[in-house]
């Protein structure tokens, strides 16, 4: 195959690389000098995507206390299945 796979911007292995090097600082000085040279080197949206990345089980737990999801859950054990 020679066709090249068209990815989203937020599933590039960059954004990915990116969300390590900071996910991987020694504290949290050197967490914010990652993210300012990242932003310098890449810009503003580049970053937007990988600190949503880094953002993401925080969402995922803010989303779990929520009463929508607490809802649908209750809604999922009530329903019967034929």
């Amino acid at each position: 195959m020679t066709d090249k796979i068209k990815m989203p911007k937020h599933l590039s292995p960059d954004i990915w690389k990116a969300a390590l090097f900071i996910e991987n600082a020694e504290d949290k000085q050197e967490t914010s000098n990652r993210i300012e040279f990242l932003l310098k080197e890449k810009g503003h949206e580049f970053m937007a995507y990988t600190m949503a990345i880094l953002c993401l089980p925080q969402l995922m737990e803010m989303v779990k206390d929520s009463k929508e999801w607490k809802d649908h859950f209750n809604k999922k054990k009530t329903r019967q299945y034929h």
